[in-house]
């Protein structure tokens, strides 16, 4: 009796850790289940791209009335709503174009309003240049464009941005030297590569594609091309859901 005992005993513990195996592997088998649905591709949710931004991007003049009234409402606006997602890049050039210089050697950059609007726009194009973030560079170009007079107010709204505080001895020299001229160039080569080409400005384009006479709408636009989460403002043109 005793021999059948002992044996009981040893056929209870094996079947104690059979049971705790069997346990332990479903709990696994849980764990691991639920670490893939995180995913839908099977990575964890961390490690999974988030949508690019839209790109957003103004082609403007810095004495341009209907740019001004742009950057204060229309742009403004977008930042405010939907600017987490939009990815914005300034090219103040505009109507500018080439001509040759005097004696006809090289070529000068001459501006719709007059060489005081080429300063403007080269202050602006340095400050985009040593201030590249445009969070940081935007309450600069606002401030200079609400001002009326760009070319003459960037030392007072150099204020409006900290880092732009920290370069404004640098943006000025670029301003009033060749790198402004050299940098302008770029800013032309960068508008003058439009497809379809700018025939007004502000001339505003999302993800390429221009708005043409409705830039009223690059809320709605910016809205719509973007493949993530969008912001509660775009529940005013499309479903979030």
């Amino acid at each position: 009796g005793g021999a059948r005992l002992m044996k009981g005993k040893h056929s209870g513990g094996r079947m104690s850790k059979v049971a705790s195996l069997r346990a332990t592997f479903v709990l696994s088998c849980y764990f691991l289940l639920s670490f893939l649905a995180s995913s839908s591709n099977g990575l964890p949710a961390p490690l999974e791209e988030k949508a690019a931004k839209v790109e957003v991007g103004v082609y403007m003049e810095s004495y341009c009335g209907d740019c001004v009234a742009f950057i204060e409402s229309g742009l403004s606006v977008a930042v405010d709503e939907v600017g987490s997602i939009m990815d914005v890049h300034l090219y103040p050039y505009g109507n500018a174009h080439e001509e040759k210089g005097e004696g006809g050697e090289g070529e000068v950059i001459v501006c719709q309003h007059g060489e005081v609007e080429c300063k403007g726009n080269m202050y602006e194009t340095c400050l985009i240049h040593y201030v590249p973030s445009f969070d940081d560079y935007f309450p600069v170009i606002k401030c200079m464009e609400a001002s009326g007079t760009p070319a003459g107010r960037f030392e007072v709204c150099a204020n409006e941005s900290s880092a732009a505080r920290q370069v404004a001895n640098q943006v000025e020299n670029c301003a009033n030297s060749e790198q402004g001229r050299q940098l302008e160039e770029e800013m032309r080569k960068a508008t003058k590569a439009l497809s379809p080409p700018l025939n007004m400005v502000p001339w505003v384009t999302v993800n390429g594609s221009p708005l043409g006479f409705d830039t009223d709408a690059l809320v709605q636009m910016v809205c719509e091309r973007y493949a993530g989460e969008k912001p509660r403002a775009c529940s005013d043109f499309i479903s979030l859901h």
